[in-house]
């Protein structure tokens, strides 16, 4: 699970700030998360966008260009092992 803080969210430029959590909603350690966001409505294959992991224990990823508004898909694969991937997904609607 997880939540995420998309900034402004709207057509443009933005920034995401992601807390990743374990299924009992405690942080879930990974070594590396990845944004990945696609419109399949309007024909956008999936973007990826490697997360930097701050100093407050959320992921960062910054100036992430969203060209149109609609429902976008939002995923996000974290690595918390060298062999196991974790991939937490949602929808994201952009005006």
């Amino acid at each position: 699970m997880f939540q995420a803080l998309v900034s402004p969210g709207r057509v443009g430029s933005n920034g995401f700030v992601m807390q990743l959590m374990n299924g009992s909603g405690s942080p879930l350690a990974a070594k590396e998360a990845t944004l990945v966001l696609s419109l399949p409505e309007r024909g956008i294959e999936p973007m990826e966008r490697a997360a930097i992991l701050g100093s407050d224990g959320s992921w960062h990823v910054s100036s992430v260009p969203l060209p149109y508004p609609g429902h976008w898909h939002m995923r996000i694969e974290a690595l918390v092992t060298d062999f196991q991937k974790v991939v937490l997904e949602d929808e994201l609607d952009i005006c």
